[in-house]
């Protein structure tokens, strides 16, 4: 003989799953968040730490051209480009802007303009990036270097 409380304990064990189920896809959704969240500092940091880089490198050049050059050094160094491809030299020249709208905020006081170029020279070369390899060009620093062993002669 069947039990007569079954109908209500299978009801009761629906609304348990379905709670379950709820709360899984909530953390889901929360994580998901977090991960996105998560890229988004990993980003700005990153895009921040080449800005102070490219400042700190370009401020003191008397010109644009060795504003230029001494940008797209550190440029590549942040790279640890050692070699130039085509693939780089494409890449650089894209960079270009990028050094120049920051060089021309380092001569004096910037102005909100100048500022606003800077940024949206940046945005534009990370936009390029995007659709010229199909991912992000901050994910570059994904990748850590391996440490190799100093050799003594």
């Amino acid at each position: 003989m069947p039990l007569a409380s079954a109908p209500l304990l299978d009801a009761l064990e629906a609304e348990a799953k379905a709670a379950e189920a709820a709360e899984l896809a909530f953390r889901n959704d929360i994580a998901k968040e977090i991960a996105v969240r998560e890229r988004r500092r990993q980003f700005a940091y990153r895009r921040l730490d080449l800005a102070d880089t490219t400042v700190k490198v370009v401020r003191g050049a008397e010109t644009e051209e060795a504003g230029l050059a001494a940008g797209l050094s550190a440029f590549k160094r942040s790279l640890a480009w050692n070699t130039e491809t085509e693939a780089r030299k494409k890449i650089l020249a894209a960079w270009t802007p990028v050094v120049a709208a920051v060089w021309r905020t380092c001569r004096g006081e910037p102005e909100a303009e100048q500022v606003s170029a800077a940024i949206a020279a940046i945005r534009s070369f990370e936009a390029w990036y995007l659709s010229e390899h199909g991912t992000d060009f901050l994910a570059l620093f994904d990748v850590e270097l391996p440490e190799l062993p100093v050799v003594e002669f």
